[in-house]
């Protein structure tokens, strides 16, 4: 049994993407390190309040991080398929798109950058 339900899972996209800036500031000011804990803790607390569950802010830190590996991933074999097929057709993909991944897809702070040349 997994730790995190996919409602959990999307909650917890839906919560950091409102943490956002409190968690991943442009610039790290003298009090960055406490706010981004700060927010670590509302989101820890707020998830365990939403489903009565026990998870501790290493547990969703992880899950974070996880999550945005197998976006980065996805985007990865996606632009790597597109150079092999000379911009042609989409791979199928492996990670299904979901809430989450569009969640996570739209953020900046993945830094995924699209070639600066253009794919025929």
């Amino acid at each position: 049994m997994s730790l995190f339900t996919s409602e959990m899972t999307k909650s917890l996209a839906e919560k950091i993407d409102y943490y956002h800036d409190e968690l991943f500031p442009p610039s790290r000011s003298a009090n960055y390190s406490r706010r981004s804990y700060d927010a670590w803790i509302s989101i820890t607390n707020e998830i365990n309040a939403e489903y009565g569950s026990s998870i501790s802010i290493e547990q969703i830190k992880e899950k974070h991080h996880n999550i945005k590996r197998k976006v980065k991933a996805e985007f990865a074999q996606q632009k790597s398929h597109k150079r092999k097929t000379g911009g042609g057709e989409e791979r199928k993909e492996k990670m299904p798109k979901d809430e989450v991944f569009d969640i996570y897809a739209g953020r900046k702070n993945l830094h995924i950058k699209e070639p600066s040349y253009k794919i025929w």
